[in-house]
């Protein structure tokens, strides 16, 4: 997994977080529904076999040829550009390690990725699959910090569009949050919460892509540049030199739109609103993100992950699933179709 940005820490940067902490305080969020203890156990499946589905994803793509050589960890490398000092002498630290042993170390890396993949996807909620988290989450935290030098939150100016806060970082909370206690989820607690957390991770997207680097025609579109060179399908590139060309062209503009969908989606998960023309713009935002992000270099033969995207994209879909239940139908274990089902509640007058 990689990630980095480049930019400069400014006041428009820090107004853009100020914006979002008086938000927090100004805007709190309403009273919403808990959703019931079968929507939450769909939405708790849900995460715990995407998450097992994209740990597999990423062991296969740490297999590819290209990452048993130098050049993976010239890659990596690229992760210490503007960091701190103290951030380079521990990712200095962990590079020399792998450099020692270069391919028994990719090799290792992609078998216990498959091997989480596997375990999370047949082993629902055993106790196997219970290890299989804790280590998902440790593992997930090392990737973040070395594979993704802390998601680039150390460099200057670190945006969404660039990588940040770093895959391995939304594994970990994904991870941690399928570790909670069964009864945060089937009381619908932890949904809240979780549907809560997205307005804020939207929100802070937004801040950070208020930095002055991001309004110029070299902020975004310098981002695009490399994956431009790089050798990819047709197909990529051309969708990639469309928004390029955008970026290029109308850098104010296309950076006030990412600033404005970013706040909006924010507000909107923050508010609990369950309508369609949500969860669709916040689907098709993701997406964006996604190609913005190379796709996550899946077709540059170096890519070891879907990137960031991917996991939200896990995240925003959990969230749709767990709405509000008088949104939704569910069948009962009797096989009646209701509304807003319970276990135990008497069904008479919430027939579909």
């Amino acid at each position: 997994m990689q990630g980095h940005a480049i930019g400069a820490i400014n006041p428009f940067t820090i107004g853009g977080v100020m914006a979002l902490i008086m938000a927090l305080i100004l805007f709190p969020a309403r009273p919403a529904p808990r959703p019931a203890p079968i929507v939450a156990q769909r939405a708790h499946r849900l995460l715990w076999r995407g998450l097992g589905l994209l740990w597999g994803v990423d062991g296969l793509l740490q297999w590819q040829p290209a990452l048993f050589t130098s050049r993976f960890l010239t890659s990596m490398r690229l992760n210490l550009t503007g960091q701190p000092p103290w951030v380079i002498q521990l990712l200095n630290g962990g590079y020399r390690l792998w450099a020692s042993h270069p391919v028994w170390a990719n090799a290792g890396a992609g078998a216990l990725q498959v091997a989480l993949g596997i375990v999370l996807w047949r082993q629902y909620q055993t106790r196997w699959g219970r290890r299989a988290l804790w280590v998902a989450l440790v593992w997930a935290l090392v990737v973040w910090v070395f594979g993704e030098g802390l998601g680039g939150l150390f460099t200057p100016g670190p945006t969404y569009w660039g990588g940040a806060p770093g895959a391995g970082i939304l594994y970990a909370l994904a991870a941690a949050a399928l570790l909670m206690p069964w009864r945060l989820w089937s009381s619908g607690r932890l949904m809240l919460v979780w549907r809560r957390g997205l307005g804020v991770v939207w929100w802070a997207g937004a801040a950070l892509q208020t930095a002055a680097w991001d309004w110029t025609r070299r902020g975004n579109y310098a981002m695009l540049q490399g994956a431009l060179r790089t050798h990819q399908p047709h197909w990529v590139t051309a969708s990639l030199g469309q928004l390029g060309g955008v970026l290029a062209t109308q850098p104010l503009a296309a950076n006030a739109v990412m600033v404005a969908v970013m706040a909006l989606l924010g507000w909107m998960a923050w508010r609990d609103w369950d309508g369609l023309g949500t969860w669709t713009l916040g689907f098709l935002w993701i997406v964006t993100l996604w190609l913005g992000q190379d796709l996550g270099g899946l077709f540059t033969g170096t890519g070891t992950d879907p990137g960031v995207p991917a996991i939200l994209g896990l995240a925003w879909a959990v969230a749709w699933i767990s709405r509000a239940p008088s949104s939704i139908r569910v069948v009962t274990p009797e096989g009646v179709k209701v509304r807003n089902y319970r276990p135990g509640r008497p069904r008479s007058g919430h027939s579909a």
